[in-house]
């Protein structure tokens, strides 16, 4: 998790953007092709829950806190805890919010945690 965001946030700064710009210059670039692609945020997915109301694991909340230090402007909240509510969606194919009956959703709350996720990324994407 912590070394996965600095990662990432290289191959958008240099890999991505130098590749494709360089060969959009062979040919017509693709019509989703954007020349300078912007990291809107960080989103921090199946974190890792200790249980009732004490928070996430204590591994969780030291890469947690290492994120926060170095991303703290670009962690776009809330984090998502780890449930396999998620992944029968997936399995499913239907969106997570579709699944706000269910124990592993909707009683956990999963399903607001990413409709609100899914408002605070809009909304970052929408001021770019």
């Amino acid at each position: 998790m912590v070394r996965g965001a600095p990662h990432l946030h290289g191959l958008i700064r240099s890999g991505i953007d130098d590749k494709l710009t360089a060969l959009a210059k062979f040919g017509r670039a693709r019509e989703i092709y954007v020349p300078n692609i912007k990291l809107v945020d960080l989103v921090v997915s199946r974190i890792q829950t200790a249980g009732g109301f004490s928070g996430y694991t204590n591994d969780h909340t030291q890469h947690l806190n290492s994120l926060e230090k170095q991303w703290e402007e670009d962690l776009l909240k809330p984090y998502i805890s780890q449930g396999v509510g998620v992944s029968e969606a997936l399995a499913e194919r239907v969106p997570v919010y579709d699944r706000s009956t269910t124990q592993n959703v909707g009683h956990r709350g999963i399903d607001r945690m990413h409709r609100k996720l899914t408002e605070n990324v809009k909304e970052r994407i929408d001021r770019l």
